[in-house]
């Protein structure tokens, strides 16, 4: 899967993609979010922990994290991590 397929699903998810901030490598750390959140994978290995409940996503995979929940995201194995996050958008008033 393409960059911008992956890209293209999640926007049509009602997502809103985000500028990756984190260096490549990084272990995030648990954090809370006020929105739901998307991290999709384009290449390598991802594990990501959900409220203490862990997933490995590949390349392709999108994995949801509930507004309010505790997620983390830790790389795997030796290969780069290429990931795109996203946010949910807020209902139009």
């Amino acid at each position: 899967m393409t960059a911008r397929a992956l890209e293209d699903k999640i926007t049509a998810l009602g997502y809103r993609l985000l500028p990756l901030c984190d260096p490549q490598g990084a272990i995030v750390s648990a954090r809370v979010h006020p929105l739901d959140r998307a991290v999709a994978v384009l290449a390598g290995l991802l594990k990501v922990t959900i409220e203490g409940e862990s997933a490995i996503l590949t390349v392709g995979d999108i994995g949801f994290v509930p507004a309010g929940c505790t997620r983390r995201v830790e790389p795997l194995g030796t290969s780069p991590i290429l990931c795109v996050e996203a946010v949910c958008r807020l209902p139009q008033p």
